[in-house]
């Protein structure tokens, strides 16, 4: 088997997102090595099981990497635990321009260099607020983009802002994000957080909207807060991790983070799904994973339109304007909300749609470079 160096600039132990299924994955054809960043907040992290073939290896870094100083520190740091990894891998993947700061200059000419895309790094909010952080990222992604051997993005509108910045010969090819399905025993299994957020949602009153994913400065609390006030019969939940200061409602409830293999246990307990976010130049570039789970739960879903989230307008409900997100809840709770489709053909869309199928259409491309 060919040695894959997999360089996340996350620690293993968030919520799985699109780094970890393609791993495993990946590891099915690939000897393959994960090193994922350490992460010292730990209330943020649960227990990712994982394929037995990949290798998990941690990056020691220091805490406060906000901090440029420390940010130099980290790369320096990364750069000396990597050097024997690159030396020995066929290919590295990489998946955030941060991480290529650590191999690009120990990197040999003949091995083969993936950039997976999954956002526009250059828009988090932590790259707008500083224009040194955000003009290094910047260079580091030009720099990767030209170095590749193949680049995937998670969407058009992302293949087409990295063409934009770095030139229009940059060919990337588009590898939507895809749903990952447990095994019904692993879904089965009993946890102490899924008992609590099952018994959570149980003594709720009312209709009950459910917020799955990461909590950041995209969520469009003010929207919440309204429909709160003028609907006096619905009750949020949000289940991940919060990054941000949030506001507070008596039916507001903020759970925390889970392991995937339960989020389709919580959402069965659901009224309806939620995607409530602010539609600027970072969320266009998003292909949201929780649509494929939320398509699978086969439960109403309504979720804010742009580009990326029209193409399944014949599964979910879109909004564009606040009136038209209270119309729908007000649908709901009147319960005229229903699934735009039955649960077989939410499954057939499903099954088109997995992991095994988007990391086969990625080796296709990777196998045929020499």
């Amino acid at each position: 088997m060919k040695k894959m160096l997999y360089l996340m600039n996350v620690s293993w132990g968030v919520i799985k997102q699109r780094q970890h299924f393609v791993a495993e994955n990946l590891s099915q054809t690939f000897d393959v090595t994960v090193y994922g960043v350490k992460k010292y907040r730990t209330s943020h992290l649960v227990n990712n099981n994982t394929e037995p073939r990949l290798k998990l290896r941690q990056l020691f870094v220091l805490p406060f990497g906000r901090f440029r100083v420390i940010l130099r520190v980290n790369a320096m740091l990364v750069k000396l635990q990597l050097l024997r990894a690159v030396a020995k891998a066929d290919i590295v993947w990489v998946s955030h321009p941060i991480m290529y700061e650590a191999v690009k200059d120990t990197l040999p000419s003949d091995t083969k260099l993936i950039y997976d895309c999954l956002d526009d790094a250059l828009e988090f909010p932590s790259a707008c607020a500083d224009d040194v952080r955000k003009a290094t990222l910047f260079e580091l992604e030009k720099s990767l983009v030209h170095r590749s051997s193949v680049i995937f993005t998670t969407a058009e509108y992302l293949r087409n802002k990295l063409a934009d910045r770095y030139g229009n010969q940059m060919d990337g090819i588009v590898v939507n994000n895809a749903i990952h399905i447990p095994a019904e025993a692993d879904q089965s299994q009993d946890s102490a957080d899924i008992l609590r957020l099952e018994a959570l949602m149980d003594s709720i009153a009312g209709k009950k909207l459910l917020y799955l994913g990461a909590i950041s400065e995209w969520m469009d609390f003010d929207l919440i807060l309204n429909s709160l006030e003028r609907i006096h019969e619905i009750t949020y939940v949000f289940v991940g991790p919060c990054d941000i200061s949030v506001p507070h409602h008596e039916r507001l409830v903020f759970f925390g983070p889970i392991e995937h293999r339960h989020i389709f246990r919580a959402m069965k307990k659901a009224d309806a799904l939620i995607m409530p976010f602010h539609v600027n130049e970072l969320i266009k570039s998003v292909n949201p994973v929780k649509i494929y789970d939320y398509i699978y739960a086969c439960k109403p879903a309504i979720v804010v339109g742009y580009g990326e989230t029209a193409r399944f307008e014949d599964f979910i409900y879109l909004y564009r304007t606040q009136e038209e997100y209270m119309a729908q809840v007000e649908m709901l709770v009147a319960g005229d909300l229903h699934m735009k489709r039955d649960n077989e053909e939410c499954m057939n869309f499903v099954s088109q749609n997995t992991w095994p199928a988007r990391v086969a259409q990625m080796l296709a491309l990777v196998n045929s470079i020499q």
